[in-house]
């Protein structure tokens, strides 16, 4: 039960200080200033009705007000002869004691009960100000900084930023206990208790009102696209909002400058524009780098059907990052002193929340990523975490229940047109994907996902631009006009259970990914089964999976986790340094496996970094490889990390069978390295083997064109550098990228023999003495036919390394 002082809201309302301003004499009518401020008011209890006032006031639980009960409460508020004059006009009976019914009545008849909501009708807020002593005038000059009110038209370039937020906590800070705000249930609000929800009442409709504007337009300057788009449960505490949103700052290098999306500021609260939530909202997520979704200590954000349907669409979202955050004061102890950015300089660094980056480093890890993201990560509540294992679409609730039938409705129809391109080999991660009308009018009537007589208006609808095409967001748009504006489209049951089903398993998988190694920190236990249960029904593109260091990972988990993922993945990272030996074999052994029998067709990127990988695994991995043509079509690059693992024999094997199998291009050294015109890798330990993969990455053709190798440094032997030198020979293949290569580094190389690294320099300088330009295919004339012959010779270490000259036909 609240304190006696919570009824003191009547004191306390932002509403007094727009009631002082407005003249007596000339009173606003009746309930028209409550009709404004309640659009759109959300259907749960009243706030302050007369029933909780009245509990709060009878202390004796009689069922009646007493004189005394009546005067102890305004004790020090109130003159007395005020209190006794409430008294006689609430006892209309004259009894002495005001009844539930008298008090109900006389509320009503103050004008405190227009809405059910204490004091927000203009005549109750004049008789309220009659009898308080004290006036709150509020002043919302701390948050819009004396500017004028600046029109924004895109709602998805209303973003707040942190400076922002930080000014609102201040508001609450010096006004929530000093003017005693009631939360919605009618109870007083500590400021640590203040939610979104209050925040809109007390501050973002009020500082709005004469605009009535969203809240970004009276506050910004100038537009604000946001960087990142926040997902999180309205009835969340703003501090613990706030919280999360620092702690994310510092963890991604996040500068004060760069702007959040938050819909509650946005959104324009006094004339909700449905619209908003189903375009500008999507536009925001789609411009945005990615999404945080804030949890809740009870993990309410997972049974919310707009948290879920906000997160659904960031993780489907192509090169979207995904980041989950909760607030928990805690120290977080670094490996080393980390300066970049607005990162905490020090080894123990005082965090007021806690985030799981899926599938990426936070710029507070660095310079020790593999050590620090663990530790970092491992103050997240597990149980709260696998919360999100369970979320379901179809459970989860809103609070207004036709925004619950609308996202179960998008979710269909999004699926729908999944599935058409799907059918048709159509990406729907790229921005330009189009299915032709003709086309999803045949599906629509061949597979009978909906109703046949609906099929022609939902074509007609959704073909806006009548070009005989379109694209995701063009049919979302006219899918769900066509809801709003005719009812259910007449989706069959077994649709749109597959629609939710999908929504619940990206959901779980995407958690499970991130709390994987929180899991493993427990052993083979039920959290880490379900965690990869999760993730082989999940279906996602893509798997970041870290769990060096984790010394409960054993052969069994190392199996299980091989054998879980999804042939979906086209891009997965394993990192599992100084993990048990057999651990390491056992999932280099299961995995190639999978491989070579075809589980995987659909990988393009694969990186494998483990010290527990030595050459038996990888002539295992090397096997698989050789299966390319069958089960690895789609194989671009493959990364081992830096250093490599193994020696140059294995490194020799698999760059053979990588080349042999005539991949498209294939980088044997990861995604990036490829790309760079200028190659610096010194100082990293590399061995022959790196140089090995480096040199048959260029002879495959992934890399470009190379001005200059760094290599200095580092424990290069004469294998390598043989590798390097066959490389810069004019006429072979490798020789393409290599042409160009004017700066080569190859100092404090100490295992490398002086007259090796000589024979790299003479070659380089042979080249440069004039062969260059006969040799080069590029400096030909574009009508010279060239043919590819296979010229094999031996390394120092006798195994065979095959590079293709290029020579001119006769």
């Amino acid at each position: 039960m609240a304190s006696e002082s919570d009824v003191i809201s009547a004191q306390v309302k932002f509403d007094m200080s727009q009631s002082n301003r407005r003249p007596n004499t000339a009173p606003a009518p009746q309930g028209s200033y409550l009709k404004e401020l309640e659009v759109g008011r959300p259907p749960f209890k009243s706030w302050t009705g007369p029933d909780v006032v009245f509990d709060i006031i009878d202390k004796d639980k009689s069922g009646h007000v007493s004189r005394d009960e009546l005067y102890r409460f305004f004790r020090g508020r109130l003159d007395p002869d005020k209190v006794a004059s409430l008294f006689a006009t609430l006892d209309k009976d004259g009894s002495g004691s005001v009844s539930r019914e008298e008090w109900i009545k006389g509320y009503h008849e103050a004008g405190f009960g227009q809405g059910a909501i204490l004091g927000q009708d203009q005549r109750g807020l004049n008789l309220l100000l009659d009898l308080v002593s004290h006036h709150y005038t509020v002043d919302f000059a701390d948050l819009h900084k004396h500017r004028a009110p600046r029109r924004i038209p895109r709602g998805e370039e209303r973003g707040i930023t942190l400076s922002q937020l930080r000014d609102i906590m201040r508001h609450i800070e010096a006004r929530c206990d000093h003017e005693g705000w009631m939360g919605v249930h009618g109870r007083r609000l500590r400021v640590a208790d203040v939610t979104m929800y209050d925040v809109t009442r007390y501050i973002i409709k009020p500082s709005t009102q004469e605009q009535r504007s969203s809240y970004i337009e009276r506050i910004a300057q100038d537009v604000q696209p946001p960087v990142w788009f926040v997902c999180s449960w309205w009835g969340e505490s703003f501090r613990n909002l706030l919280d999360c949103l620092e702690q994310h700052a510092r963890d991604r290098g996040v500068p004060d400058h760069c702007a959040y999306f938050i819909s509650a500021f946005a959104n324009n609260q006094w004339r909700p524009d449905p619209a908003f939530y189903w375009s500008t909202f999507q536009k925001a997520l789609r411009n945005c780098i990615g999404t945080v979704t804030v949890l809740d200590a009870a993990g309410v954000c997972l049974r919310r059907s707009w948290c879920l349907y906000e997160t659904y669409l960031s993780l489907v979202k192509a090169d979207h990052k995904w980041d989950l955050y909760t607030a928990r004061t805690h120290v977080c102890v670094t490996t080393m002193r980390v300066t970049a950015g607005r990162i905490d300089g020090t080894k123990h660094r005082h965090c007021t929340a806690v985030g799981l980056l899926e599938g990426d480093y936070a710029a507070a890890d660095f310079h020790a990523c593999q050590v620090n993201k663990p530790t970092r990560e491992n103050f997240f509540p597990l149980r709260l975490a696998l919360r999100g294992l369970e979320s379901r679409l179809l459970e989860a609730h809103t609070s207004v229940e036709a925004d619950r039938k609308a996202i179960l409705t998008a979710v269909a129809g999004e699926n729908i047109f999944k599935a058409v391109a799907k059918v048709n080999q159509i990406d729907v991660a790229k921005k330009e994907a189009r299915i032709p009308i003709a086309t999803m009018k045949a599906y629509l009537r061949e597979t009978s996902v909906v109703e046949e007589a609906k099929i022609d208006m939902i074509v007609a609808e959704v073909n806006t631009n009548k070009d005989g095409e379109i694209d995701l967001d063009e049919w979302n748009a006219g899918w769900l006009k066509i809801y709003r504006e005719n009812g259910p489209l007449g989706v069959t049951q077994s649709a749109e259970e597959e629609a939710y089903l999908q929504v619940d398993r990206a959901i779980a998988g995407r958690v499970a990914l991130a709390t994987l190694r929180n899991s493993a920190n427990l052993g083979p236990g039920p959290a880490y089964q379900s965690c990869i249960r999760a993730i082989g029904q999940s279906g996602t593109p893509h798997a970041f999976v870290l769990l060096s260091g984790c010394s409960p990972f054993d052969e069994s988990m190392a199996k299980a986790l091989a054998r879980s993922l999804p042939t979906s993945l086209k891009k997965f990272t394993f990192i599992f340094r100084d993990v048990a030996t057999e651990s390491g074999r056992a999932f280099v052994s299961e995995f190639a496996a999978r491989l070579g029998e075809g589980y995987q067709r659909k990988l393009r990127h694969l990186t494998l970094e483990s010290n527990t990988i030595e050459a038996d695994g990888a002539r295992l991995l090397a096997q698989a490889l050789a299966t390319a043509p069958t089960n690895l079509r789609e194989l671009q690059s493959v990364s081992f990390g830096m250093p490599c693992p193994f020696g140059h024999e294995a490194a020799t094997t698999i760059a053979i069978v990588a080349y042999s199998q005539q991949f498209p291009k294939i980088s044997l050294v990861g995604e990036r390295i490829p790309l760079l015109s200028n190659i610096s890798l010194p100082k990293l330990g590399l061995t022959s083997a790196d140089l090995i993969l480096l040199c048959a990455s260029m002879a495959s053709g992934s890399c470009g064109m190379v001005d200059s190798l760094d290599v200095s440094d580092n424990k290069i032997d004469n294998n390598g550098m043989r590798a390097l030198e066959l490389a810069l020979k004019p006429g072979t293949k490798a020789y393409r990228s290599t042409i160009n290569m004017n700066i080569i580094d190859l100092s404090n190389n100490p295992y490398a023999t002086k007259s090796a690294k000589q024979a790299v320099m003479d070659q380089r300088k042979s080249t440069d003495d004039g062969s260059r330009t006969r040799s080069d295919p590029a400096a030909q004339s574009n009508k010279t036919n060239v043919v590819r012959t296979a010229t094999s010779f031996q390394l120092a270490t006798g195994y065979e390394f095959r590079i293709e000259p290029i020579v001119k036909k006769d």
